[in-house]
């Protein structure tokens, strides 16, 4: 339990650390150009090296010892974060800081698919899916935490630059709880080649086993729709005029809902109609999506992002058991990695879908728009993958042959 501790203490660190860059940077680029577009173009700057990363992190996930993985990856964003300091000091340059941007998405894509595959080797099977449960928890307290304070400290300094340094130093925080882990590497991990046929293996077993692809995918296309979360720095300047403090709290209102719903999942868990409840919370985010696109008062937005924070991770909860109790140990990284390309990049990606929408239709329409077609993919995956409609518990997961 020593090294779980530990391995706790990174993540929440780790999460608070790239929340307060997210909250920072957003508000620093459009209070410098005013255009929702340029929101955008750092969704896309985080999505291209994203997306090329998952064709080598889950690799050296299953390869390496996943410790030293995660600590570089934290090194390598303390030192983006220091950059990001020192561009805030000077006149502002969309290419510099894109560019910086970019490279906190290797750092994160780098950290992901140990961390997500590090936890079974901590925890025993049978407690498992609480694990996952708590671990989301204690990573939507730091993003509730992550955005309120880095909205606090731009508030207060009335600069980036002092958000960016007290994360430089977060990372190294991170940096040291993950050192402080014990566990050592499993004995067969150098025995997996890096190349590309080991990258196809896990994407190989993703396709093979229907029921995950189609989790990931309904993840994936409702992330890639319902992105209000892109445009808040345009709600909390031109729509609510609640400044940086307010848009920290927007920030955070959907990591409230996820912990209120992660916090309910570790007491009393789901066990029955798993697949009915993944759908049916993705088509509620989408419907609540919408309200929120609507909404021009304050309170009332942060109630539709607490709901949707709720809704959000109940799937999500219930994808990441999937992907883990699914998936053979030697192949948890890859498919971890698979996973990110999936969720994550299209998080990223939605983040440019969302800008450019807002900037040819309007802010509030390009979000209603995101949430109806959310709804419509709700209602349309159970037709393309009907083993979502058949995932009734998890006892019955049975994983599919490893491809060839």
């Amino acid at each position: 339990m020593r090294d779980l501790r530990f391995f706790q203490g990174g993540v929440f660190t780790s999460i608070l650390v790239y929340n307060m860059l997210a909250v920072a940077n957003g508000w620093y680029v459009y209070d410098q150009t005013h255009n929702p577009m340029d929101l955008g173009w750092v969704g896309l700057a985080q999505f291209l090296p994203a997306f090329l990363m998952t064709f080598v992190s889950g690799q050296l996930a299953d390869r390496f010892d996943r410790r030293r993985l995660m600590m570089a990856g934290n090194f390598l964003m303390a030192a983006c974060a220091l950059l990001l300091w020192y561009l805030s000091t000077q006149a502002f340059s969309r290419a510099a800081f894109l560019t910086i941007i970019g490279v906190v998405a290797i750092a994160r894509s780098l950290e992901a698919p140990s961390s997500a595959s590090f936890l079974p080797e901590l925890v025993p099977a049978d407690l498992f899916t609480r694990a996952v449960a708590w671990n989301s928890s204690l990573k939507n307290i730091s993003r509730l935490a992550g955005p309120a304070l880095g909205g606090l400290l731009y508030g207060v300094f009335g600069r980036a630059n002092a958000v960016f340094l007290v994360c430089a130093a977060g990372s190294l925080v991170t940096v040291f709880l993950i050192w402080a882990i014990r566990l050592r590497p499993l004995a067969d991990r150098k025995k997996i080649a890096i190349s590309w046929q080991s990258f196809t293996e896990g994407f190989s077993y993703v396709l093979k086993h229907q029921l995950i692809l189609g989790a990931i995918s309904l993840d994936m296309v409702a992330v890639l729709l319902g992105g209000a979360v892109a445009l808040l720095p345009v709600y909390a300047k031109d729509i609510l005029h609640i400044g940086p403090m307010g848009l920290g709290l927007l920030r955070s209102a959907p990591a409230a809902g996820a912990f209120g719903m992660a916090f309910w999942l570790g007491r009393s868990g789901v066990r029955q109609r798993l697949g009915k409840k993944l759908i049916g919370a993705v088509f509620l985010f989408g419907v609540l999506t919408c309200f929120f696109g609507l909404s021009k008062n304050f309170y009332f937005s942060i109630a539709m992002l607490v709901a949707m924070g709720a809704a959000d991770n109940f799937s999500v909860v219930l994808r990441q058991s999937l992907v883990q109790i699914a998936t053979p140990p030697q192949l948890r990284g890859r498919v971890s990695a698979v996973s990110q390309a999936f969720i994550v990049t299209s998080n990223q990606l939605g983040e440019f879908e969302s800008g450019l929408a807002a900037s040819l239709l309007g802010t509030v329409p390009s979000v209603i728009l995101g949430g109806v077609g959310t709804c419509l993919t709700a209602l349309l995956w159970p037709q393309i993958f009907p083993a979502l409609k058949k995932f009734h518990n998890f006892e019955a997961i049975v994983p599919a042959p490893r491809a060839p």
